[in-house]
């Protein structure tokens, strides 16, 4: 078996912001019901949310071991990434529910 070690971490990392991108679109696409659609943005905000604690256990992994380089190294990145996942996560949210709402009122859904 692969011996990811704490690697996984940014591996899921990676995998639940880009479903936190997707879900949105995923659930307007397939949704006939403004609830159903809310649900999957709300699913979106809560995989953000976890990928955002996620790197903060890496950072914290990084600590616990006294790679004070890496920890150097990537502080910045990682702080700036989060920044874009989370405000990015809510930009595509507030679209996905801005028009949701908009069919909603037009009768197309």
């Amino acid at each position: 078996m692969i011996d990811l070690g704490a690697a996984w971490l940014n591996v899921c990392s990676i995998a639940l912001g880009l479903a936190a991108w997707a879900l949105p679109f995923v659930g307007y696409g397939i949704s006939k019901r403004k609830e159903r659609g809310l649900v999957f943005c709300c699913v979106s905000i809560m995989c953000s949310a976890v990928a955002v604690c996620l790197q903060l256990h890496y950072q914290a992994h990084l600590v616990r071991i006294g790679d004070g380089s890496a920890l150097l190294d990537t502080a910045d990145a990682v702080a700036w990434i989060s920044l874009f996942l989370v405000g990015s996560t809510a930009v595509v949210n507030g679209f996905v529910i801005w028009r949701t709402a908009a069919n909603a009122k037009s009768g197309l859904q």
